[in-house]
């Protein structure tokens, strides 16, 4: 399982953040809240939920399109 930097890092990488605080707008909480994820290395399981929803309709959509 990916740690919570690695995930917030791949996030960063896949929609082009540039900060931490574009991460934090994306999931929609305060850049403090955000340290204190990676600090603690556990995202909330709520938040965890929308790059699960994320990635899902990802995939849907690369298969429809083949």
């Amino acid at each position: 399982m990916d740690s919570a930097l690695e995930v917030i890092n791949k996030i960063m990488h896949k929609h082009r953040f540039r900060h931490k605080r574009d991460v934090a707008e994306y999931f929609g909480v305060t850049p403090q809240a955000l340290s204190i994820w990676i600090a603690k290395n556990q995202i909330p399981p709520k938040h965890l939920l929308k790059l699960s929803e994320e990635a899902t309709k990802d995939m849907s959509v690369a298969v429809s399109s083949t």
